[in-house]
């Protein structure tokens, strides 16, 4: 899984087995960020369900950065 952003260009990637690893890695990249300098308020995501899913919406929620998803398979949208 590669996560980036589109603001500073930064990237990280998971390499995961399962997609429901994803609520496992976010975590991650959130601290990363934050001890970089940075903070995250939106976090945009293809309507996969691996993101839309509840363990996801409450990692973001605890760090108040909202949640918004594009219809899924619709790349031009992310």
């Amino acid at each position: 899984m590669c996560l980036k952003d589109d603001y500073n260009e930064y990237r990280r990637v998971f390499f995961i087995k399962e997609k429901n690893e994803v609520s496992k890695c976010l975590p991650t990249l959130l601290n990363e960020v934050s001890t970089a300098g940075h903070r995250v308020k939106k976090f945009r995501c293809d309507g996969g369900k691996e993101f839309a899913s509840e363990k996801v919406r409450r990692v973001l929620s605890d760090r108040g950065i909202m949640l918004l998803l594009s219809a899924m398979n619709m790349p031009v949208q992310n």
